[in-house]
Order: structure tokens, then sequence, then C-alpha cells
């Protein structure tokens, strides 16, 4: 396991060799599970494609869901994801593709629109946020609420047929 110091920068996302992050007490606790492909690499601390040959990451399909379940309802304070922004892709600093370009564009494999769901303790699910337009690969979001099971719902990529995520976190 990283020291505090390291467990900090893969906190915001970096990537250091060797070091992986330490998966949250409430996560650990739960079981992870999906509506379709594996789960295992959500837990395992690494939030990137380390090879072509292992994605390293939860591969769905929009409509499809992730779904922690706990034996008891629990306090959830903050959601973190982690999704797939092709860091594989050939990068175009802004200042070399002049000042209007198509080529700079948000990742096609980048998650848009999700929404975080809740049970509620009749069985039904109550939304408690979606996120119409997110940018960005490293996502965290306040969300203060009690259940026994949270679930991540993939609504729209920016382009891409396959939805990647490589880290999803309750805290």
């Amino acid at each position: 396991m990283a020291s505090q110091p390291n467990q900090s920068l893969i906190e915001d996302d970096a990537y250091l060799p060797w070091h992986n992050r330490k998966l949250s007490e409430l996560s650990r606790r739960a079981v992870l599970s999906a509506s379709a492909g594996c789960v295992a690499s959500l837990a395992n601390g690494v939030d990137r494609q380390l090879s072509d040959d292992d994605l390293n990451a939860w591969e769905g399909s929009c409509g499809e869901h992730l779904e922690y379940r706990f034996e008891e309802a629990v306090q959830v304070n903050e959601v973190r994801l982690v999704m797939d922004s092709d860091l594989t892709r050939l990068k175009k600093m802004p200042q070399n593709v002049g000042e209007v370009s198509s080529d700079c564009k948000v990742p096609e494999t980048l998650l848009k629109k999700f929404r975080l769901e809740a049970e509620q303790e009749d069985g039904s699910w109550v939304c408690l946020f979606r996120e119409e337009d997110n940018y960005q690969r490293l996502y965290r979001r306040k969300v203060g609420a009690k259940a026994k099971a949270f679930r991540l719902i993939p609504e729209e990529t920016w382009g891409a047929d396959k939805v990647r995520i490589f880290g999803f976190e309750l805290r």
C-alpha cells in the first residue's frame, strides 16, 4: 500500500507505478455487483488501463448498472468515479491545434450522462443526482444519503458504444 502522501496523489488520479489506491472502508464492507460484466477491477486500486491485454475496468453498455449493497442502511457522504478518458489516444496540446479545431474535443470514451440511485426501505429506487454534461475523468460528488443499496447507471458517453469505469467508490 502507498504511503499517505502517495495515497493523496493517487486519490487525485495521479498514476504512481506499483502503488494502489486504498479503497474506502465503506466500499470494502459492501457487495459490489453489476447487471452485466465483471466488477473485480473496480476494487484493485488501479484506476487506469495498464496494457492492451488488460482493460482493468468495468465495461458495459448505457442503461446497465453497478451496485453497492450493504447488510443494513449506511450513510454515504460522497461518490468517487474514475472514467475512461482514453489515455492512449494521441494528445494534441491546444496551442498546437490553433484557436478553432475539431481535434480539441472531449474523448468519446468519457461518460457524459449518468445517475446515482438509492434503494428506499420499500424496495423502490430514488435518483440522488443526475449528471448531464460530465467532461472530467475523475468525478467526485457529495451525496449525503442513507440507504441499503446504491447504484450507478451510465446513460450516455461522448460517442463510444461501450462504457468503461475504472473506479466507483462510496464514502
